[in-house]
């Protein structure tokens, strides 16, 4: 709070757990690497996407690569 951000170590674990599902990581990996002891401990952490599922949510990545920011030309 002190710096702006809202959460707790929880909301890191969370995190942390999710990335590395959508990596395509094993639970078994990932209870590994987040040192949970249970798999009903790492299921309360992991939230249940498409793309955990390796399933496209519909919207295709462009060809081209990522997005570009352009500079926009001062008015005036």
């Amino acid at each position: 709070m002190e710096f702006g951000i809202d959460g707790t170590h929880h909301s890191l674990r969370r995190g942390a757990a999710n990335d590395l599902q959508r990596q395509g990581l094993s639970k078994e990996e990932i209870k590994a690497r987040g040192r949970w002891r249970s798999e009903a401990g790492l299921e309360r952490y992991l939230v249940d996407t498409p793309e955990a599922q390796g399933i496209s949510g519909g919207a295709e990545k462009e060809a081209d690569g990522p997005p570009v920011l352009v500079r926009q030309p001062e008015e005036g």
